[in-house]
C-alpha cells in the first residue's frame, strides 16, 4: 500500500470491499518495519557494489546530483538526493532530506514487542530552512562525506540546469579536492 502513497486504514478499507482478510494494525507495521529495514539494506548494498566497480577504474568519477521532492513545487517537506556517476549511470550516494515528519513528534504507542520498536529508527527533521534549499544542502552533505565513505573522488560536477547546488557543490569540491 505504501507504493501507491496509502497507510493502514486504506487498505483496511479496499480490502473489506472486496471481502479479503487484512492483517491487524500491529501486524502490518512489524512487516512494514521489516520492508524498511530490508530496502535499506538492499540501497547501502547496491550503492556500495556500484561504487566498488568505478574503483576498480578509478578513483575519480564525474557525478550529477539530482533532487527529487515529494510534492511539486517549492512546498514539500520531504526530499531525496542523489549522487548518480556520469560514467556509469549509477547511484552512487543518497541522502533524504525533511523539513518534518508527523512520526517524530508523536510517540510510537507501545506494541506487545517492544525490541523491535526500540530498533526503528525514523528520519526525522534533518533540514532547517526553505524547501528550495534542501537539493544544495543535500549536495553539499553528500560531498562532505563522499570520500571517506565511498573512497571516491568526485571531480566533476554536473547539473540539470535547475539546480541551485552547482556554486555550493562547485565550492565545497574545491575545498575537498
Amino acid at each position: 500500500m505504501r507504493i501507491i502513497g496509502k497507510g493502514f486504514s486504506a487498505g483496511k478499507k479496499l480490502f473489506s470491499m472486496l471481502n479479503i482478510f487484512y492483517p491487524s494494525k500491529c501486524t502490518y507495521r512489524q512487516h512494514e518495519i521489516k520492508l524498511l529495514h530490508a530496502a535499506s539494506q538492499a540501497e547501502n548494498n547496491s550503492i556500495l557494489e556500484s561504487a566498488k566497480s568505478i574503483t576498480e577504474c578509478s578513483n575519480e568519477c564525474g557525478v550529477s546530483v539530482v533532487g527529487t521532492w515529494q510534492k511539486r513545487g517549492y512546498f514539500s517537506l520531504n526530499e531525496c538526493v542523489s549522487t548518480i556517476s556520469v560514467d556509469s549511470g549509477k547511484i552512487l550516494d543518497t541522502l533524504k532530506c525533511s523539513v518534518n515528519i508527523a512520526e517524530c513528534v508523536r510517540k510510537p504507542k507501545k506494541h506487545r514487542d517492544s525490541q523491535k520498536m526500540r530498533s526503528v529508527t525514523f528520519f526525522c527533521k534533518n533540514h532547517k530552512g526553505s524547501a528550495s534549499n534542501m537539493e544544495t544542502v543535500g549536495a553539499y552533505r553528500i560531498f562532505e562525506r563522499f570520500e571517506a565513505n565511498r573512497s571516491l573522488r568526485y571531480t566533476s560536477y554536473y547539473g540539470d540546469g535547475d539546480s541551485k547546488a552547482f556554486n555550493n557543490g562547485k565550492t565545497s569540491m574545491v575545498m575537498i579536492a
